[in-house]
């Protein structure tokens, strides 16, 4: 218990900067223009995870070969999901110290604040706290036959220096660009033997590949599977696309939230998010290691 009368409520420290590298780095939000999407989810179609061809052009001209005609697109679909922040007090509690407004403005600024490390959990693990979304890094794509692939050899975990090159070898013979995604711890280490820096918010490795640095990728591998001691994973994809709604407050007006039999108020932010990536999905496991 306090010896002394408490102070007077003042507002406490806030966070104004604004974290580099994450995924909405390399994929800045977009909202499509239908907001069916927020039930039925996102489809696309993708035209690059497909290879060209070369021959010569000579004189006369080889037999038995034709220039090739390929009509291959990539349909895929990403479910949507709800990120929300909320504010709950009692009626006779600090509720009265607040405008009905500020009340709002709190599960708004929780939201704002968490969406990104959110949706990226979500992103790698394809959990929500009701169910399970499609895509996911750790799971693919269902809908259009996107399958995981772990990269990791036979012997064990590679070190940073030989995961991040044996990803980027096998993504550039899939995709002309993809993007590598990296546990928020990881990234000291990839920073350490010069293998990632980052230019206007966005990290790169040294060849260019977009590099996630997500705060919210628990590092997990392929099925959800922890890491061992020692270890993360990293993953990568082809292009990534981030969807997501504006910010829905709920009830409408502050009376309406108050639950009279406890005589407590709960009021909501919310927001629809969809994730989805084309082409493949590579795995590999990193032994962390730092000499």
């Amino acid at each position: 218990m306090a010896l002394f009368p408490s102070g007077p409520l003042v507002r406490g420290p806030r966070s104004t900067a604004t974290r580099r590298s994450g995924l909405f780095s390399v994929a800045p939000p977009q909202t499509p223009g239908d907001p069916h999407w927020m039930v039925g989810g996102v489809n696309w179609e993708d035209f690059l995870c497909t290879e060209i061809e070369s021959f010569l052009d000579v004189c006369p001209p080889t037999t038995g070969f034709t220039k090739p005609r390929d009509r291959n697109f990539n349909f895929c679909h990403a479910d949507p999901f709800n990120v929300i922040g909320s504010f709950d007090c009692s009626v006779g509690g600090r509720v009265r110290q607040y405008k009905a407004g500020e009340a709002f403005e709190i599960a708004r600024q929780r939201l704002l604040r968490w969406q990104e490390h959110k949706v990226e959990e979500v992103f790698w693990t394809g959990l929500t706290t009701s169910g399970a979304v499609n895509p996911s890094l750790q799971g693919g794509n269902d809908e259009c036959d996107i399958d995981v692939i772990d990269l990791t050899p036979g012997g064990g975990e590679l070190d940073p220096v030989g995961s991040l090159a044996a990803l980027e070898e096998a993504l550039t013979d899939i995709v002309p660009m993809g993007v590598i995604h990296v546990p928020f711890g990881l990234a000291t280490y990839l920073k350490r033997f010069n293998l990632i820096e980052v230019e206007n918010g966005v990290a790169y490795t040294v060849t260019g590949t977009p590099v996630v640095i997500g705060a919210g990728y628990p590092g997990s591998g392929p099925a959800n599977v922890a890491a061992g001691a020692g270890t993360t994973w990293m993953f990568a994809t082809g292009p990534v696309a981030v969807w997501e709604s504006s910010v829905a407050l709920v009830p409408d007006d502050l009376s309406q939230s108050i639950d009279r039999s406890i005589n407590d108020i709960t009021v909501y932010a919310e927001k629809y998010f969809a994730v989805g990536y084309s082409c493949t999905s590579l795995a590999i496991n990193v032994e962390l290691i730092a000499l």
